[in-house]
């Protein structure tokens, strides 16, 4: 896994940090745009994503799901 990993790239995505919308007014029909800032995308952070991990990290995490996914693990009650 970890050489299959080593050949991928990922391109890390930016947080969004505002958002251009547009509307129509109501009283006249005329459209018009704003841009709305996300207030709470200043203070957002964000979770570790592929790009940011080791092809070695990636490939141990993939096994890991495999294992854990395999139906030899078994739950007690």
């Amino acid at each position: 896994m970890t050489a299959r990993h080593a050949k991928l790239r990922f391109v890390k995505t930016p947080v969004v940090q505002r958002i251009d919308r547009e509307a129509v007014e109501e009283n006249t029909g005329e459209k018009f745009r704003y841009v709305e800032p996300l207030e709470m995308a200043a203070d957002f952070v964000a979770d570790l994503a592929p790009a940011d991990c080791t092809a070695e990290g990636r490939g141990l995490a993939e096994v890991c799901l495999v294992l854990f996914n395999a139906n030899e693990f078994l739950t007690v009650e």
